[in-house]
């Protein structure tokens, strides 16, 4: 009987905020107003160009000095822009990812809020408005919010790049557990960057949390072709494949990855379990014994293990693994169907399999295992048909 399987997949790009969308914040909130000439010198306004208001003046002095490493004349240029203009979000903004890049949440979080106290005292919003509320709620964990205020900003044309914006929007819609949103945007900063490797890592992790493994699959394949030798690639690959029930493929790629240095249990497993799929059973036992001494407490490898050990007639190490899979899981049907097959096809012993066939039953009807209750009905009748008239069956 091949039962199920479900491989632990730890996705580490799905934090809050992620170390990627923050980066992309800070990023995006330093690019945000500043002036782009191609020199050093600042250009020429336009004559019909709006002037300035003191604060925007004395934020975009703050943007060069600190771009030219002048930090503490930079700062007292941005504290300059906030006596001139208190809700000044570009100013409030910068400082507050100064703070939380210095570890004061308390502090960045006043910054933050402060943006968003403004932001009700303002007639209309423009898109720069609605980037600098939409990232002091991402901030203060408002992903919601984040989402409004940044998709507002980029349907307004705000002029930050959407790389830099898309990461926040991304950790927002996983936050707030919208991982259809949280795909498009992983998908739209591929489309930007289709070279990025941390962009294609986390749309393929956040595919698998869609359970969409075959666009999974491809993105991975994508991820080869711009690194040959990435050990997650592979392994991504090879999860992908997995939960495809591509065994062979999977070998493949598994192995490709452990040849490549990946030593995660979840390699193994993966690996042990497409070898035993595709019988090759004396391949696979030495797999599920190394997958064990990680995870001993891993029922269902047990059962895999025994059937292995049971595929190449290893009986009395099949059924130490039954036993041992029956100690973690007593309430599982399989276990018992599998111990009853030992006994009956194995040690050819028909009564020592019946009243494991019975367990599994009483245990199947409780979980609504239908195709196994069938199974099962089978085999006892044939069972206790055989042994009324054969005793020494």
């Amino acid at each position: 009987m091949r039962i199920g399987v479900m491989v632990l997949l730890v996705l580490m790009t799905l934090i809050a905020p992620s170390a990627w969308a923050q980066q992309s914040a800070l990023q995006a909130g330093v690019a945000t107003r500043q002036p782009t000439p191609e020199t050093d010198a600042q250009p020429e306004p336009e004559e019909d160009a709006e002037p300035l208001s003191e604060a925007d003046q004395a934020y975009q002095d703050a943007i060069m000095l600190l771009q030219a490493g002048q930090l503490q004349s930079g700062l007292q240029k941005i504290r300059h822009a906030l006596e001139a203009d208190e809700f000044h979000a570009p100013s409030l903004l910068l400082l507050g990812e100064v703070a939380q890049q210095k570890g004061e949440e308390e502090e960045a979080k006043g910054y933050f809020n402060k943006i968003l106290e403004g932001s009700k005292t303002k007639q209309g919003m423009d898109a720069d408005d609605y980037f600098h509320l939409g990232t002091a709620h991402y901030y203060l964990g408002n992903y919601k919010d984040a989402i409004y205020g940044l998709e507002k900003a980029i349907s307004l044309n705000v002029d930050v790049e959407l790389k830099m914006i898309i990461p926040m929007l991304f950790s927002s819609a996983v936050q707030s557990e919208n991982m259809d949103r949280a795909v498009m945007y992983a998908k739209k900063y591929v489309q930007i960057e289709p070279e990025n490797k941390q962009a294609l890592m986390t749309l393929i992790s956040a595919l698998f949390q869609k359970q969409n493994y075959q666009e999974a699959e491809e993105y991975a394949k994508q991820l080869l072709d711009i690194d040959f030798e990435n050990v997650d690639a592979y392994t991504y690959l090879a999860m992908a494949q997995f939960y495809q029930q591509k065994y062979t493929d999977t070998i493949i790629n598994a192995g490709k990855a452990i040849n490549r240095g990946g030593d995660s249990s979840e390699l193994y497993y993966m690996l042990a379990v497409s070898l035993f799929e595709d019988e090759v059973y004396l391949n696979a036992i030495p797999l599920f014994d190394k997958y064990l001494e990680d995870v001993p407490d891993d029922y269902r490898a047990y059962l895999y293990l025994g059937q292995s050990h049971q595929g190449v007639g290893e009986y009395d190490k099949a059924e130490e693994a039954y036993n041992k899979a029956m100690e973690l899981q007593p309430d599982d049907p399989y276990v018992h169907y599998q111990l009853g097959t030992l006994y009956e096809f194995g040690h050819k012993k028909m009564r020592g399999a019946l009243p494991h066939y019975r367990t599994a039953l009483i245990l199947a009807k409780k979980s609504g295992a239908k195709p196994l209750i069938a199974a099962l009905e089978e085999r006892i009748e044939t069972v206790e048909y055989e042994t009324s008239w054969w005793p020494f069956k």
